[in-house]
């Protein structure tokens, strides 16, 4: 069962009441509604009585039999307050018609409104603007997979993957504009991706590490604090052992670092944790620790110098 219109679809019914009509054939240069949507199929009728003033448009059902008939299942509009017609006697005229609010038109501006979803299946050109509304959605897939909206709540426009799969972007750079300023995300042969700001290289990332250009720095000023303490040496740090390695999935060799779980024994606080155990380092915040054994070590030379010089 489908959805069917057709040019040059008429037919007669003398059939009164607000039931299902029996079609009477179709005049010369006219097809049948078998004949022009199919059995089985629904279409938009227009019905109109010859001898009083009834009419009607609505969606209906066609069946092949020994009379054919056409269901008249949800009406558009009506002589009836648009409601079904209770058909006196007389001729009807009954034809496949596109009524006018389920059908777009291009206005006297070039262009054209719709108000409802609409659903390309054999694909489509544009060579104008395609506008919609604040949450109206360009959604793609069965599932509506892919979705390209903005919300005026948030006043944030977004890409979604509704699905399960990622989100995959193909082609060149991809170019942020803001203001006068570009930023760049690329991938360079395939090997690593790359973070751009007015074209000046700052961040890439590799198979093998990070690599920056510039300087790295972290927000540190007085004015982004509270709570502010010193920090409390603690001289386990000195169990805590360097050592030289090589990844076991064979990505890099004659790395050097600390054991996470050694790390954790002393400084939980330098150590995330993946399922409840200890995983990856924060070695930016080791240096406080070390800063701090450094200053002990100082005092401590310091303090020896003053007795050898006593």
């Amino acid at each position: 069962m489908a959805f069917q219109v057709a040019d040059r679809v008429k037919e007669t019914s003398t059939t009164t009441g607000t039931g299902t009509l029996d079609l009477g054939g179709a005049p010369d240069t006219y097809e049948t509604f078998v004949a022009g949507i199919g059995n089985g199929n629904t279409t938009y009728y227009a019905i109109a009585n010859r001898a009083a003033n009834e009419w009607e448009v609505g969606i209906g059902t066609v069946t092949d039999a020994a009379t054919d008939t056409l269901s008249r299942d949800t009406v558009i509009s009506s002589s009836n307050s648009d409601a079904l017609v209770n058909f006196s006697a007389g001729t009807k005229d009954v034809i496949c018609t596109l009524p006018s609010e389920k059908s777009f038109v291009i206005d006297n501006s070039s262009n054209t409104t719709i108000t409802s979803n609409l659903a390309v299946t054999g694909g489509a050109t544009f060579t104008a603007n395609v506008s919609l509304g604040d949450n109206d959605r360009l959604r793609f897939g069965a599932s509506q997979d892919l979705q390209i909206y903005h919300d005026p709540a948030a006043n944030h426009s977004y890409i979604s993957e509704g699905g399960t799969g990622d989100l995959i972007i193909e082609g060149g750079n991809i170019r942020l504009e803001n203001g006068s300023s570009e930023y760049y995300i690329r991938t360079y042969n395939n090997a690593q991706v790359e973070l751009y700001y007015d074209n000046a290289e700052k961040l890439a990332t590799t198979s093998t590490g990070i690599s920056v250009t510039g300087t790295v720095v972290e927000s540190s000023s007085l004015a982004y604090k509270e709570n502010v303490q010193p920090l409390e040496f603690n001289d386990a740090i000195y169990n805590v052992n360097a050592v030289k390695y090589d990844r076991k999935d064979g990505s890099s060799k004659n790395e050097v670092g600390v054991i996470a779980e050694e790390l954790y024994e002393v400084l939980p606080d330098l150590v995330e944790c993946k399922d409840g155990k200890p995983d990856a380092v924060k070695y930016t915040k080791m240096t406080m620790y070390l800063l701090e054994a450094l200053k002990k070590q100082n005092q401590e030379i310091q303090l020896l110098k003053e007795k050898l010089n006593g």
